[in-house]
């Protein structure tokens, strides 16, 4: 219907992010390689498609970004919030065990389980808040390995 894929909505997000927001890797791939949409966005906050896809825990899509888009592991937005970050945070993951999966994976790319936002926000203080024991133990264990 000649929707452009690549324009930003008010939030100054392109729709292939909010697809990836949601954890849909199928219309990410879709937009991605049948609507030509580019795959390596930022929005108006420095909030780049790896950021949104972390925060699903959604690591097939997540790995799917990170391949298409080529990004640095450690890319951070314009606050200092990195994919790991994104991860630990878990805002729309479905279950812990899926965020330590996905951190597990980011750390094994050499994602920083030390690095820190401007607010001083950390994986660890992401998951201590949020009463993920299992993550704060996964992430006290090799924050020192």
């Amino acid at each position: 219907k000649g929707f452009a894929l690549d324009t930003p909505n008010t939030a100054g997000r392109a729709p292939i992010q909010d697809a990836a927001e949601i954890g849909s890797l199928e219309i990410v791939q879709w937009m991605h390689e049948e609507g030509q949409a580019p795959i390596d966005v930022v929005n108006k906050h420095g909030l780049h498609i790896i950021h949104s896809a972390c925060k699903t825990g959604n690591l097939e899509l997540v790995q799917y970004v990170m391949a298409k888009a080529g990004v640095d592991v450690n890319i951070a937005d314009s606050g200092g919030g990195t994919p790991m970050i994104y991860a630990a945070a878990g805002a729309s993951a479905p279950s812990e065990e899926v965020i330590i999966e996905l951190c597990t994976w980011l750390h094994g790319q050499g994602a920083r389980l030390d690095a820190a936002n401007q607010a001083g926000i950390t994986p660890l203080s992401h998951a201590e808040k949020g009463g993920r024991t299992m993550l704060a133990e996964w992430i006290k264990a090799h924050l020192n390995a």
